[in-house]
């Protein structure tokens, strides 16, 4: 997978863009699908900071602190 540090992630409102920060992604955000494999022993949380479910696979986590619905 290309790197993606160098890519906006879209999130919905930034302290740039609106009055309180919104960190989940918008639908067009290009970091929603890429997904990395998990370091050998970490952990991966079933939920998100909301308490969506995440991907059943939980080997390849996608990125970010919101599950995209």
């Amino acid at each position: 997978l290309a790197n993606l540090i160098n890519i906006d992630p879209l999130f919905k409102r930034t302290p740039l863009t609106g009055s309180r920060p919104d960190y989940r992604l918008q639908d067009a955000s290009p970091v929603i699908a890429p997904r990395r494999p998990k370091a050998p022993g970490s952990a991966v949380p079933s939920v998100d900071l909301l308490n969506i479910s995440r991907s059943a696979n939980l080997n390849t986590p996608s990125l970010g602190a919101y599950e995209h619905k």
